[in-house]
């Protein structure tokens, strides 16, 4: 499956234990199609980084040639429990926080509990969407 397709650079994602034996007939299938290319693998992530001189005619081979050798990934199982997107999530941050401060302002301090509660909720949700952001 190809992830990333810049011009000069692919990235794919390889299907857990692609045999390495494939992994050299398809450098040399792409050596064949555009001189220049270089190949990165990375067994830890199981992707491929295919780096070559760009250009109209190198893309297109590029791109033929991987959709020739490389098979389709299984689709992902689904999910069970749906999570809301993340703009909701941050509206939602955005309302309970304007709530738990209108609570604290009108003394009621349950309101302002469930609020509270609802907001750290939904910013421990958003906090772990963007850990790798967050974690550099």
């Amino acid at each position: 499956m190809l992830t990333s397709i810049l011009p000069g650079r692919i990235r794919a994602r390889l299907e857990p234990g692609f045999p390495e034996h494939a992994l050299q007939a398809l450098r040399a299938a792409l050596g064949e199609a555009v001189t220049g290319v270089t190949l990165k693998h990375n067994p830890r992530s199981n992707s491929l980084l295919i780096t070559y001189p760009p250009g109209p005619g190198h893309d297109r081979a590029v791109r033929k040639t991987l959709e020739e050798r490389l098979a389709p990934a299984a689709p992902c199982a689904k999910r069970s429990l749906a999570w809301p997107s993340m703009r909701s999530v941050k509206r939602g941050m955005a309302a309970s926080l304007g709530l738990a401060l209108a609570a604290l302002a009108l003394r009621n301090e349950r309101a302002h509990a469930w609020a509270g509660g609802a907001f750290a909720a939904l910013l421990a949700r958003h906090l772990y969407v963007y850990r790798k952001r967050l974690f550099k």
